[in-house]
């Protein structure tokens, strides 16, 4: 949890701000909406790994499940029943009862992201808009697109890409460390891509 600051790493007002004109705002949810639109689903988002091939990943368990919100007092983002799958030979059982303290490997990520309000790519200085990346309120759910690692004691948590069931959001986790007996994740979190539009690489926050 050490490489990450919660001050400066975080989805607060001032990196994705609402001050846009309304006029920008139609502008920019228009610029998103072409090729495809926002809210399209996706018939096959990811890697389903509970009840299809899973990648890297075999014979796919689910270790821990847990919950992280983007670090301010009325989080933008939450992540919840975010479900932690391995590779259950690779388990290795210890006396506490926190396997995943006892688990490095591959790791698949599937879950639901919870959007309270619309956040748009921003720079934090001037509040232009920097990409098309605009991110509505509502909720996701994510799966892995990529399957990433995780070292012992639950640290270095890094899943490159999740994608959502709508609206063809990419999520990325990095630097994760898993707390409270498993149960809640602190990392850095990323929109990468919206709708098919690179996100620019300030489009991030600090979960706890």
């Amino acid at each position: 949890m050490e490489g990450l600051n919660n001050k400066t790493l975080s989805f607060p007002a001032k990196m994705f701000t609402r001050a846009f004109a309304a006029l920008g705002m139609v502008l920019a949810l228009a610029a998103c909406g072409k090729g495809g639109g926002g809210g399209g689903t996706n018939t096959n988002v990811g890697l389903n790994c509970l009840s299809q091939a899973c990648g890297n990943i075999t014979a796919p368990v689910v270790l821990t499940t847990f919950q992280s919100q983007s670090s301010t007092s009325n989080p933008e983002i939450i992540l919840q029943n975010m479900q932690i799958i391995v590779s259950a030979n690779l388990i290795q059982q210890n006396a506490s009862g926190n396997n995943y303290n006892n688990y490095q490997g591959p790791i698949a990520i599937q879950g639901q992201m919870v959007v309270t309000k619309q956040m748009l790519d921003v720079d934090t200085i001037t509040g232009a808009q920097l990409t098309p990346c605009v991110l509505p309120a509502g909720t996701y759910n994510l799966q892995t697109l990529t399957t990433g690692t995780m070292g012992l004691a639950g640290g270095d948590v890094n899943v490159p890409a999740m994608l959502s069931n709508v609206g063809n959001i990419e999520v990325k986790i990095e630097n994760g460390q898993l707390f409270t007996s498993g149960t809640r994740l602190f990392a850095k979190v990323s929109v990468t891509r919206v709708n098919g539009y690179a996100c620019s690489g300030r489009f991030f926050g600090s979960f706890y």
